[in-house]
Formats: C-alpha cells, structure tokens, sequence
C-alpha cells in the first residue's frame, strides 16, 4: 500500500469494519501498522484483512490531533463547506458520484454528512487530519424501501469502545414529523445530543457507543411526541413461514422456529477485504415476538438472484458467539455478509493478484434463506451480492450480542 492512488481508492470504512479500528488509531499519535494490527483482525473472522487495511488506509490519520474529537459538542456548530465539498471523495463511491448532500452535522472540527442518491442514503463522519488531508472515521450505506416516513431512526452505525481512550463512535440518521423544528436525542447517561435537520431527516453522531435512550420532536407552537428506546424499534415484514428449507439446508441447532421472529429493516454496508476484493454486510434486526428460545448460526444458508432457485452454500461463523438465548420480547440483529472478487490495478494500470478459488458461483444474489431448527425465513437483500461460491466459504454470519 505504498502507492497514494491506490490507498485513495480504497476510501470506505463502513460501520461493521469500523468496529474493529480503535478510536485511538484516529485520534492517537501516529505510528506504522505492526503484527498486532494483525492479532486484532485474527480475532473477528469475517473481515480479516479488512481491518488491517483501514489500518494502512488510516495511516495519514493516525496522526490527527486528540483535538478533532476532543472538540465535540453536544449542540451543532456552523457547517465548514469546504469539510462538505472534500468529504465526497472519502465517502462516496464511483456509484454514488451523483449523490446529493442532505445535511451537515458539524461538532467541532468533524462532522457527519447524510448524502443521498436514490433510494441510497449514506452516513459518513469525516475530518481535516493535522496535515489538512480530508479523512473518513466512518461510513455506512442503507437502502430504503420503503422510505420512512414517521418519526423514527432508520440506521445506526456504530464503532464499540474498548476503553476510557477508546471510547468508540456512534452516527445515525432518521426520518422527523413534517412539522418539527428540531430532534433533542438523550443518550443511555443522560446526555442530550440536538441533531441537525433539514427536509424531513435528521442526523447525529458522538464520540462513544452509549446508544438513545429516547428521543424528542418538536414543533414550533411548543408540541413536542417522544420515542423511547428508538433503537429496539423494528418494523415488521413479512411473516416468516415454518416450511422446508427449498435448498435444502441442515438444521443448526437451537430451539428457536422461523416464526419466533418478526425482520426488522434490512440495513446494508460496504467495505473492502483482501486486495482486489468487496465485502458486503446485511444486518437484519430480529425481534422475538414468541417465547423465549436458543438460536443457534447456521453452517449453511440459502441464497438466490431474484428469480430461480435457492442455492446451499456453506457460511464462516465470524466472531465469538454463535448461539444466543433469545428471550421473548428481546431484539438480536443479525449480521450476514458476503465478498467477491472485483480486481485491483496499480498506479500504471497494470493488474494486482488474481481471483481465489470459486467453485460453482451463483451471481448477483439478492435474496438470503436464513434456516432455523423449525423452518426458515425469506430475506430480501437491500444490496446484490455479485459473486457467492458453492464452496471455499464466502459468506459469513454474526450475531451483534452489544
């Protein structure tokens, strides 16, 4: 990773690589990537590599002051627009080239900014390091369908803390009543975070993991409506049937059925695995509306492009929980993600490494057949995963148990 160009191209941080990455690595003195960036990615399966790149990508920005961080505030300071206009080259893809910008939440010296393209929204908290190159802390992308359109938070990225240095990250943004003039959040200690607004959405970030306790609406006569727990809310699909697997897939384990569960909103994220590849994240919430029940991860799921048949393919359990008791009443997002080989040229063009083995591909997935002991569920992918091997595992599951 020596070549500029190169490093410039891989830009994206996304929420669930974001995990893994320190908040100290941002904001703490600099130094070069060493073995233990490589102990810390051994210890998350799913994206190994991935976090030792955002190490190498973040090198430029290791040496940001404590002072960017530090100078956060809970109310939002005037908007920098030369912060907005450097911001897309580290937080959109080539994809995303037309994407507008909705709002700018500035705290300090970083702020967050809500692009959107389509039915794309993506979240990106970006910063001036102290040698004045723009940089990305964190980003993430969620696809709406449909779009929201009540008081509510539609996506929520965040990166866990690890210690008092360490306090970890936390974006979001949601959909505001038409008539409100602003959102007040309160955080699980009590802070009160005022978010920024503008056309119906509302956006936020703070520098920990403490998630929204509640939040509030107001409107300009004084009326105000208050959401509690805002992020354990979920919105129901379709309901799960309890049929054979039409793959078919084993049986995982556990004691939970495919109608324990009602799907939350599908929520997608991008990154960047081993050199020349992409790896996509879809976490879907899951709330369980019947008793109480063990849920054990699959070995093997179904996946399938949008007509013809599901297709069994073997899965990586990424991290280190892979059953959960799942009380009643109790939501448990769910984290599958897939990586696929897109290639990579150095600075003069030419080719860098080749594709890894994959046997029997199946292209351009976008429904997910998640198997439980009784029966399985449907998910519709809010991304297309373009490549899913039939063997040499490249999908990955994880249960998010923080």
């Amino acid at each position: 990773m020596d070549d500029p160009a190169l490093q410039r191209r891989v830009v994206r941080a996304f929420e669930h690589f974001a995990f893994d990455l320190p908040l100290e690595a941002i904001v703490g003195p600099a130094r070069a990537p060493s073995r233990s960036w490589r102990r810390v990615a051994t210890a998350v399966a799913a994206p190994l590599v991935v976090v030792l790149a955002i190490g190498v990508l973040l090198g430029r920005q290791l040496a940001t002051p404590t002072s960017v961080f530090g100078s956060w505030q809970p109310v939002p300071s005037l908007a920098d627009p030369k912060l907005a206009a450097a911001a897309r080259s580290v937080c959109l893809h080539e994809g995303d080239v037309g994407a507008s910008l909705l709002i700018q939440d500035q705290r300090g010296l970083a702020a967050e900014l809500l692009f959107r393209n389509g039915n794309d929204m993506i979240m990106c908290v970006a910063f001036f390091g102290a040698d004045g190159e723009i940089g990305a802390a964190a980003s993430s992308g969620t696809h709406l369908l449909p779009e929201t359109t009540t008081f509510g938070l539609d996506s929520v990225g965040r990166a866990p803390g690890f210690s008092t240095s360490n306090p970890g990250m936390t974006w979001l943004f949601g959909h505001q009543p038409a008539d409100a003039g602003g959102v007040v959040l309160v955080l699980e200690d009590g802070t009160k975070v005022t978010a920024s607004s503008s056309g119906g959405w509302f956006i936020a970030w703070w520098p920990s993991d403490l998630t929204v306790a509640s939040m509030t609406a107001h409107d300009a006569h004084g009326s105000s409506v208050t959401v509690a727990a805002p992020e354990t809310s979920t919105v129901p699909g379709p309901s799960p049937t309890e049929t054979t697997s039409s793959a078919p897939l084993p049986n995982p384990g556990g004691t939970c059925s495919a109608g324990h569960f009602v799907l939350g909103t599908p929520n997608a994220s991008y990154g960047f695995g081993t050199l020349g590849s992409t790896v996509a994240f879809v976490t879907v919430p899951l709330h369980n509306a019947g008793a109480s029940c063990v849920l054990e991860l699959p070995g093997m799921i179904g996946v399938a492009a949008a007509t013809g048949p599901f297709h069994a393919v073997p899965v990586t359990k990424a991290g280190t929980v892979t059953g959960w008791a799942s009380e009643s009443g109790q939501s448990l997002p769910i984290v599958i993600g897939a990586s696929w080989w897109v290639g990579v040229r150095d600075a003069n063009g030419n080719a860098v490494g080749s594709a890894p083995p994959c046997a029997d591909p199946i292209f351009d997935v976008t429904r997910v057949e998640l198997p439980f002991a009784v029966g399985s569920t449907v998910i519709d992918l809010p991304t297309t995963w373009h490549e899913v091997c039939s063997s040499q595992a490249s999908v990955s599951v994880t249960l998010e148990t923080k």
